[in-house]
């Protein structure tokens, strides 16, 4: 009866020891003194900086809105669409120049033919020649066409950077009458030519060393050679220059050959020796060419 249970006791001395606010107040004295950092830690979250543009595009996607549409870049690999529509637009933020050209007959191959207008030229407007093979409807109506088109101008780039502009101006001491000359919208002009080709042309190759000699597959299962330089030469006629061409005007292959078993399309000439020739058709069969000054080929079968 006399005697304190110890947890009574506990509880008391719990009860007489300052709280924790208390004794943080108490008087500081030499033998309790309290640490202040003058520094403070701040601490600042860092926010993601997003554009007005796609903020708002974000907001209304999330708000039920309209379907933001993704614009890809087409390759062949990729396969169809599930739904068997394919539609491809070009974006002119892509391209410095683009004409586009709708000739009578399909085409499966052409080449461009060098001229003599240097190979790095980059002011506009632009012109070049090429030759293209038809496939038309029926053998006699296919036609080997050499076209030259020129007066190509350049799109009009609405995002150019003007600080850029002056510095390629700058860089490349072109004057201002020929920047302005540059960004003339000119009608482009086409001048065209054509030879009957008798069957549809798989590939047409023009001579690197010599672009006037042009070689074709033919569909059925021929290679002929031709000399187009008469028909080049009146391209020069109509710019009013003076040309030192033949009087001959062939309308027929200078030279044909029949040995391939039957129709093929790998066909190259070759850069290291003029007028050398290489085919090969659909049975895997590789022909060599090798010409002579007649005009004339031997052609020797290296792989069958």
């Amino acid at each position: 009866m006399g005697k304190k249970s110890k947890r009574n006791r506990s509880k008391a001395d719990e009860s007489t020891r300052p709280a924790p606010a208390q004794r943080q107040e108490e008087e500081e004295t030499a033998e309790n003194l309290r640490f202040q950092d003058p520094y403070v830690d701040e601490i600042i979250e860092e926010e993601d900086i997003v554009d007005a543009d796609d903020k708002d595009e974000k907001m209304e996607a999330a708000d039920g809105g309209e379907d933001v549409e993704l614009i890809q870049s087409w390759h062949p690999l990729m396969g169809m669409p599930e739904n068997g529509v394919e539609e491809l637009e070009m974006d002119p933020k892509a391209y410095k120049m683009y004409h586009t050209l709708s000739p009578e007959w399909p085409s499966l191959s052409f080449d461009f033919l060098k001229d003599n207008l240097g190979d790095a030229r980059q002011r506009f407007p632009h012109s070049l020649q090429a030759v293209i093979g038809t496939q038309a409807d029926t053998p006699q109506n296919n036609q080997l066409t050499v076209l030259k088109l020129s007066d190509l101008s350049k799109l009009p780039q609405e995002d150019e950077d003007e600080e850029d502009e002056d510095y390629d101006k700058a860089d490349d001491g072109s004057s201002s009458s020929d920047d302005e000359d540059e960004d003339v919208d000119l009608d482009p002009v086409m001048e065209h030519y054509s030879l009957p080709h008798y069957g549809g042309v798989n590939r047409i190759r023009a001579m690197p060393q010599k672009s006037d000699v042009v070689a074709t597959w033919s569909e059925l299962g021929q290679v002929n050679i031709f000399n187009i330089e008469h028909l080049r030469a009146r391209f020069q006629a109509s710019e009013g220059r003076h040309t030192s061409s033949s009087s001959a005007n062939p309308k027929n292959p200078v030279f044909t050959y029949s040995g391939h078993n039957e129709e093929g399309y790998a066909m190259d000439w070759s850069l290291v020796n003029q007028g050398h020739l290489a085919t090969g058709d659909n049975s895997g069969n590789i022909h060599l060419w090798k010409p002579h000054s007649d005009g004339s080929y031997d052609v020797t079968p290296s792989y069958e």
